[in-house]
C-alpha cells in the first residue's frame, strides 16, 4: 500500500521553470519506507526541457520476512533528465496543441547512504505517445547497478483533474526490500489534482518473480 501528497509551483509567469515536491509512505509485510523527492524543471525552448532533482528514502525491513537484497537505512539519489518534443501541432481541429510524442534520456547516481543500503547508479532512455485524446502510453528501459530495468505505462484521463493508470515494471530497486532476483511489479492506481499546485494519489501493487524471496 502507498499513499502520498505532491505539489507543483511555477517560478515564472510563463511557467518555463517549475519546482515539484512529493512525499510518500509505503508499507507492506516486508518493510516500511518513507520517501521524499524534489525537482526543478526548466523548458529551454519549445523542443528541449531539462529536469534535475533528488530523492531520499528511509527503509526499515521486517527481519522475520527478508534479510537479503537492498538493506536497511537511508539513501539519497541525484538525477538529471533531458527531454525532446517535436514542434507542437498547429491544427485548429485538435483540442490539444501538445506534440503527440516525446523522447528522453536520464542518469542518476547515489550521493549518500547509511546502513546496508546498496548503490542505485543508473542510466536509460524512454518515451511517450498520445494514442487517443484520453489514453497515453509510456515506455522506458535502463541499466545500472541492479541490472536491466524496464517500464510500460497506460494512462487514462477521466477528466481535467483525475487520471487512472496501469503500469508494469521490471524492477531493479524495490523499496519494500522483499524480492531479489528477476521480478515484475504491476500497479493499478489513480491521482487527483485539487488545485493547480496540490494533488493526492493512491495505488495497489501486485508482485511476481523467481527470486528466492518471491512471495
Amino acid at each position: 500500500r502507498e499513499a502520498g501528497i505532491g505539489a507543483e509551483l511555477p517560478v515564472d509567469a510563463e511557467e518555463r521553470t517549475k519546482i515539484r515536491a512529493k512525499a510518500s509512505k509505503k508499507e507492506s509485510q516486508y518493510a516500511k519506507t518513507d520517501a521524499g523527492e524534489g525537482s526543478v524543471e526548466h523548458r529551454i525552448d519549445d523542443n528541449w526541457t531539462v529536469i534535475a532533482g533528488a530523492r531520499g528514502d528511509d527503509r526499515e525491513r521486517n527481519a522475520a520476512r527478508t534479510t537479503k537484497g537492498d538493506g536497511d537505512g537511508s539513501r539519497v539519489d541525484a538525477a538529471a533528465r533531458l527531454e525532446y518534443r517535436p514542434d507542437r501541432v498547429d491544427d485548429p481541429s485538435k483540442e490539444s496543441r501538445e506534440a503527440p510524442w516525446m523522447v528522453y534520456g536520464f542518469g542518476q547516481a547515489t550521493v549518500a547512504k547509511t546502513g546496508s543500503r546498496l548503490d542505485n547508479n543508473r542510466g536509460g532512455a524512454g518515451g511517450e505517445a498520445q494514442l487517443t485524446e484520453r489514453i497515453k502510453a509510456k515506455s522506458e528501459v535502463s541499466g545500472g547497478n541492479g541490472g536491466l530495468g524496464a517500464l510500460a505505462v497506460l494512462d487514462y484521463v477521466m477528466d481535467a483533474d483525475t487520471t487512472l493508470y496501469l503500469n508494469y515494471r521490471l524492477d531493479t530497486d524495490r523499496t519494500d526490500g522483499s524480492l531479489y532476483g528477476h521480478y515484475g511489479v504491476a500497479t493499478v492506481g489513480g491521482r487527483t489534482r485539487f488545485t493547480d499546485n496540490v494533488g493526492v494519489f493512491a495505488e495497489e501493487r501486485y508482485y511476481h518473480g523467481d527470486g528466492p524471496c518471491s512471495p
